[in-house]
């Protein structure tokens, strides 16, 4: 009997007030997080351009002709690929705020755990996007010493 017992609850998810309570919060600020998160990757679309209009208008004051495209390609590349790992961000943590608070409502453990993978791709993609960082990062310092 005990047995039982014990595989029924391995596979069910069971929680009492105080974890509900906990997820219901954490996915409210995760909703806030989120639409934070994606006004920022608006905003630095935004600033990317308005910085660019004005690189441009800097460089023909003191050249004939300007910034050429191809450099600022890269600009447009780099601002490109923080937008859509922005809007990736975004759209997991409102994966997880949204089946989360819908899950803890209808006591529904599959839209909860629907929540909780969304959470698990967001954090996924933060530790992707910090080991990428982190190797451009050693690969300038191995340049900087190399240089010396």
């Amino acid at each position: 009997m005990e047995n039982s017992q014990a595989d029924s609850s391995l596979f069910e998810f069971q929680y009492d007030e105080e974890l509900k309570n906990s997820l219901q919060g954490a996915a409210n600020w995760a909703g806030m997080a989120a639409l934070i998160s994606f006004a920022s990757s608006i905003l630095g679309m935004v600033n990317f351009f308005v910085q660019r209009a004005k690189m441009q208008a800097i460089y023909r004051q003191y050249t004939e002709y300007g910034i050429s495209e191809p450099s600022m390609g890269g600009g447009l590349i780099s601002a490109m690929i923080s937008f859509v790992i922005g809007v990736l961000l975004f759209v997991f943590l409102l994966k997880f705020s949204k089946k989360t608070k819908q899950g803890l409502e209808t006591n529904e453990t599959y839209l909860i755990s629907e929540g909780l993978s969304g959470l698990s791709v967001y954090f996924r993609i933060i530790g992707i996007v910090l080991i990428i960082a982190i190797i451009f990062i050693l690969l300038g310092l191995l340049a900087i010493i190399g240089q010396s």
